[in-house]
C-alpha cells in the first residue's frame, strides 16, 4: 500500500436511491467513469484484470489525452482507491501524489450512503499547499462534488432502464 499520510483531501456524500448490493454492481463496473465524471469522454480498461487490486483503466479527455487509473485497495461489496497517474509517471497537475476513493459506508435494500474523495498532495512545495489554500482547494471540493451529483443521476437513471 502506498503512503497517503499529510494528504489534503476533497470529499462528497451521496445518498442514493439504491441498494448496496446495486450500488456496488456500478460502481465495480470500471468502464463507466465517462457517464458521470466531467470532462471525460471515453473509458477502457487498460490490464487483464477488470476489477480488483491491479486492474487499471484509461479515462479519456479527449481520444488522444488519457490519464490512467489503476486500482491500489478493493474491498469486494464496500469499495476501492484509485492512484492517479500518467503511465509510470505521476498524476496530472497541480498534483504531485494523488488518489480517488469511492466508499460505501451503509444503507438498506432502498438506499445506499456512498463517499467520494480525491485524497491529494499538490506540487511546488510550499508554493503549492498556499496555492491549494487559497483557491485550487475550492475548486477540487466543487470538481469532487459534481462527480457525486452526477454519480447520483447517472446510477439512478440506470435503475429505471
Amino acid at each position: 500500500m502506498e503512503d497517503r499520510s499529510g494528504l489534503d483531501s476533497a470529499s462528497t456524500r451521496v445518498d442514493l436511491a439504491l441498494s448496496p448490493e446495486e450500488t456496488w454492481r456500478r460502481l465495480s463496473d470500471l468502464t463507466l467513469a465517462h457517464h458521470y465524471v466531467p470532462g471525460i469522454v471515453r473509458t477502457t480498461i487498460s490490464t487483464e484484470a477488470t476489477r480488483g487490486v491491479g486492474a487499471s483503466r484509461k479515462v479519456y479527455r479527449s481520444e488522444s489525452d488519457a490519464m490512467d487509473e489503476t486500482v491500489v485497495e478493493w474491498e469486494e461489496g464496500r469499495g476501492f482507491v484509485l492512484r492517479l497517474h500518467y503511465g509510470d509517471g505521476g498524476p496530472p497537475l497541480p498534483f504531485e501524489r494523488a488518489w480517488f476513493r469511492y466508499w460505501i459506508e451503509g444503507g438498506d435494500d432502498r438506499h445506499t450512503e456512498l463517499t467520494l474523495s480525491l485524497d491529494y498532495a499538490m506540487r511546488w512545495g510550499a508554493a503549492g499547499r498556499a496555492l491549494g489554500a487559497c483557491g485550487v482547494g475550492w475548486l477540487i471540493r466543487r470538481q469532487v462534488a459534481e462527480i457525486g451529483a452526477r454519480l447520483k443521476v447517472f446510477y439512478e437513471s440506470a435503475e429505471r432502464e
